[in-house]
């Protein structure tokens, strides 16, 4: 829990220094979530009504659409966001990672940084995207396997398996997908930082965190939770009192801030396992 503390720490010191960065990516995010599809499984869900997935038209295909970034009815907003998250992340690492090492706040040198971690930015973009890709379709498949498997007869023991194994399925997933990203989880601040190649920075970052797997996967773990509850609950709930653009702007600086936490929190693990210390701590730096 001390990498989210310091996180939030971080990002509260210096917001409106780092947020409007993670703006765009957030907006974009939440013009590619599919609402309505969204909206019509939770109601299966909060109605005691799972079965219905496998008999109104929503079936495998409207559980991975839930889950995934990519669907086919949003792609263009999908593409996008991923390229904004390259981009805007590579100028975010850039701005934290001179404020942490060298403790200046200011923009002076950052745009300069893009040459520097643009490509390995996208490089790592690229592989967190296809393994979350992967991920929601595995997961896709293993939720509405538990429907299908289940009689049709719904009685309340039917419900309360298949509710149960749902979540669990659901929460074990999950955990799963966090644990794989941190394994390198620091991998692209030992890039930026060290300019070490991608298999060395791979290398270097397994060796650091050896003895703060643990630490670093509760800090990955229950944020993405409490994400992905948030996400769907409010897509369910703000999507029938809010209207469309007020809603995507809600949304949109909910992703903008959960982006932004991830990005903080890469740099705030990788100062704490290389015990590299952080300027941005000490008050008589100039932050100017």
């Amino acid at each position: 829990m001390k990498y989210i503390a310091n996180t939030l720490k971080y990002i509260s010191k210096n917001f409106f220094y780092i947020f409007l960065f993670s703006l765009i990516p957030g907006f974009l995010l939440s013009l590619s979530n599919d609402c309505g599809n969204t909206k019509a499984i939770i109601d299966c869900f909060f109605n005691g009504e799972l079965f219905a997935i496998k008999d109104n038209g929503i079936g495998f295909y409207g559980l991975f659409k839930m889950l995934s970034i990519f669907n086919t009815s949003r792609l263009l907003f999908s593409s996008l966001s991923m390229v904004a998250i390259a981009l805007f992340g590579s100028l975010l690492f850039a701005l934290i990672e001179k404020h942490m090492r060298f403790g200046r706040r200011s923009l002076g040198g950052v745009f300069s940084r893009l040459n520097d971690n643009i490509i390995s930015t996208v490089f790592i973009t690229i592989i967190f995207f296809a393994l979350y890709e992967l991920w929601a379709l595995i997961t896709s498949g293993l939720l509405y396997g538990i429907i299908m498997m289940l009689p049709n007869e719904v009685t309340t023991l039917n419900n309360v398996l298949v509710y149960t194994l749902f979540c669990v399925a659901l929460i074990v997933m999950s955990a799963l997908l966090c644990y794989i990203y941190s394994l390198f989880f620091i991998w692209l601040p030992c890039l930026h930082i060290t300019g070490f190649g991608y298999y060395e920075g791979l290398v270097y970052s397994n060796q650091l965190t050896s003895n703060k797997k643990k630490s670093i996967f509760s800090s990955i773990f229950f944020p993405a939770v409490i994400g992905i509850i948030l996400t769907l609950v409010g897509s369910y709930f703000l999507s029938t009192v809010l209207n469309g653009f007020v809603f995507i702007m809600v949304m949109g600086i909910f992703y903008a801030l959960l982006f932004l936490f991830f990005i903080v929190l890469m740099y705030v693990c990788y100062f704490d396992v290389s015990q590299t210390e952080r300027c941005d701590l000490k008050k008589y730096y100039n932050k100017d």
